[in-house]
């Protein structure tokens, strides 16, 4: 199940679209980022999801736009969400009178949609100013009605209605057509030939709405055979990659520190290679990251590191070949697009329960994280704002606290790193190390020391589970940074001394 299917399945259903953008509170006065994969968020909320059962749900696309978010999807609530759909609509007259005017044009079965995707790509195109688009979908269940065959009447007065949208909020509000996701999947089961048709006869609609094509994407678990996953590829532009490792969920529930990292460049890669074998080497690859997972009726996520090491390593070229992919080692570049499925906060009306607390001030701080390594260069984490690790830290690579910045390591805090670098950077590029270009303070004491060591025992990391030996990781280095404090001791390094 794609992290798309995850949060339109269980939030949506009931009536919440994905509120990402709280993660962004930080990076819109952060410097523009580099040339990289496009950005992506899936399930905007929109005005229409504040009002069907949720508080305080809208987003803000303008913040989006200004922490270099391009791309977006609108998590679709079906008419039934509402359970007074004209409250809602009467709390915003131009809304309800586009929704009449839906109504009296279109086809019944198809006016909620395209009133609701519709009122989305302007709402959407309006606040990001111009900068933000949507992927609109996914649309097998709506336009391929009994399953067994594509309404091709169906998919034109969509294209045409959305097309028309489009043109009003001043063009460029389509990123393109989210087919399918996880076609695959038991809840469903979409028949490829019926995806292929369908992104057909949305290349036939766009022709007859006078509107240049946008690309079909089509969201895949790699977990299946590529036999049963190259058929859907035949009429797809993209294809986006669900997390499928859950990187920051195990067993038991809740414990997150063995994130398997590797899984980032392997998708990618083995999303590469699907699209070779398919024959469609211009096939784009998007990878929708992770921010949570619900294991039974816990949710477990990132901490505000993990989620800096997930990105960094999602947007540096790395390795993909070791450990339990050991095939043919070799760098794979980063994927063509990054989507993130994070939500705020959410009060159900109906049960009063609160989804998901995930940003400030249950201190994952993930806005930070997002602005830092998007604006970092590849090989390390980017420790640019001042920062307190405790209790176990793992470090999947090189990590560097810039000028300007503090690293605090409070009393019994365990710091350890992998005997591989995933990052692939710094002085030597096969092992980790710490480089203070800020400053460190480590608040060890006679009674609850400070370790610095190996985590080579981990198996999230790429190397077989073993011992700690010596040279396992570079060490603490200075380059133009302090470092106050005692109690502390560096083990399994090259170097057990900070220089």
């Amino acid at each position: 199940m794609t992290a798309h299917t995850w949060s339109r399945r269980i939030l949506p259903a009931c009536g919440l679209a994905a509120g990402w953008i709280a993660l962004v509170a930080l990076a819109a006065a952060a410097p523009a980022p580099p040339a990289g994969p496009a950005l992506g968020v899936l399930g905007l909320a929109t005005a229409l999801d504040a009002g069907a059962g949720w508080e305080d749900v809208a987003d803000d696309p303008a913040r989006a736009a200004a922490a270099g978010i391009s791309l977006a999807t609108l998590a679709y609530a079906p008419e039934s969400d509402f359970s007074d759909l004209n409250l809602v609509l009467g709390k915003s007259p131009d809304l309800k009178a586009r929704y009449e005017a839906v109504k009296a044009a279109a086809r019944e079965d198809l006016a909620w949609p395209i009133f609701y995707y519709a009122a989305g790509v302007a709402e959407v195109r309006k606040g990001g100013a111009g900068k933000l688009r949507v992927l609109v979908g996914p649309l097998y269940d709506l336009l391929v009605p009994d399953r067994k065959s594509v309404d091709a009447a169906a998919v034109g007065a969509f294209v045409g209605a959305l097309a028309a949208a489009e043109k009003e909020a001043g063009g460029e509000a389509i990123a393109g057509w989210l087919l399918s996701d996880d076609p695959l999947a038991t809840t469903h089961r979409h028949d490829p030939a019926q995806v292929v048709a369908l992104a057909a006869a949305l290349r036939a609609a766009e022709k007859q709405a006078g509107i240049g094509e946008h690309p079909c994407v089509v969201g895949l678990s790699l977990a299946a055979q590529p036999a049963l996953l190259l058929p859907f590829l035949a009429g797809a532009d993209a294809l986006l990659i669900a997390p499928d490792a859950f990187l920051f969920s195990s067993d038991p529930p809740g414990k997150v520190e063995n994130a398997v990292y590797e899984s980032i460049p392997h998708a990618v890669r083995a999303a590469r290679e699907l699209a070779d074998q398919a024959k469609k080497k211009a096939l784009k690859v998007h990878l929708a990251l992770q921010a949570f997972d619900r294991v039974e009726d816990e949710v477990t996520q990132p901490s505000h590191l993990e989620m800096h090491q997930q990105l960094r390593q999602a947007l540096s070229p790395a390795i993909a070949g070791r450990g339990p992919y050991a095939r043919s080692p070799k760098p794979v570049p980063p994927a063509d697009a990054l989507w993130f499925a994070y939500w705020r906060d959410a009060r159900s009306r109906r049960s009063g329960k609160t989804l998901n607390r995930w940003d400030d001030p249950a201190g994952a701080n993930w806005s930070e994280a997002l602005a830092a390594e998007r604006a970092g260069a590849p090989g390390a984490v980017h420790v640019v704002k001042d920062e307190t690790w405790s209790g176990v830290n793992r470090l999947a690579g090189d990590v560097i606290v810039h000028k300007g910045a503090t690293l605090t390591v409070e009393p019994g805090t365990l710091v350890l790193f992998s005997p591989v670098d995933h990052f692939l950077g710094g002085q030597d590029k096969t092992k980790c190390e710490l480089v203070v270009e800020g400053k460190l303070v480590i608040r060890g004491n006679e009674q609850m020391n400070v370790l610095f060591g190996s985590d080579a025992p981990n198996p999230g990391f790429s190397t077989a589970p073993r011992k700690p030996q010596r040279s396992d990781w570079v060490g603490i280095r200075l380059a133009g940074g302090t470092v106050e404090g005692k109690h502390y001791k560096l083990e399994y390094a090259i170097s057990d001394r900070i220089r």
